[in-house]
């Protein structure tokens, strides 16, 4: 494993990564408050609908907080930046691949059993592999699992 580069322990540290998490909690929270606050209208729930108006009231505190700390404008901008940069993956392939894990799943649910073919499961894997490189998309998602992990 290697070691972290400075700029790495600069762009995690704990205020960069709570910043973050308020940053998306946000969003969750105005997504959610809109649509619990539709719902309980909707339905005529006055429970409902309080609950996500108190969920946008949060939303609004998050903001508020993020607002105070000159920091809301630099997530959003980071958020638009990563949105924009990720390559769009080709939908067929991305068939391919759901097809792919699928049949692995399958493959998985026998293991420990007589019908289990590790070889099978090997070709299955090459095949995946294979998907995964011919999809510039892809091969982002996964190599920025793979340093996530």
């Amino acid at each position: 494993m290697k070691p972290p580069s400075h700029s790495d322990r600069e762009f995690n540290t704990p205020a960069e990564m709570l910043t973050r998490a308020t940053f998306l909690g946000v969003l969750a929270a105005l997504t959610a408050g809109i649509l619990l606050t539709i719902a309980g209208l909707l339905v005529s729930e006055a429970r409902i609908a309080l609950a996500g108006l108190g969920v946008l009231g949060l939303a609004g505190a998050g903001r508020a907080w993020l607002q105070h700390r000159a920091e809301f404008e630099r997530a959003a901008n980071a958020w638009e930046t990563v949105a924009e940069s990720s390559a769009a993956m080709d939908e067929t392939r991305g068939r391919q691949l759901m097809a792919l894990l699928e049949e692995w799943e399958s493959l998985e649910e026998k293991r420990g059993s007589p019908d289990f073919d590790p070889w099978a499961l090997q070709i299955l894997r090459n095949d995946i592999r294979k998907v995964v490189e011919s999809d510039p998309a892809l091969t982002q998602l996964f190599r920025e699992l793979q340093r996530a992990a």
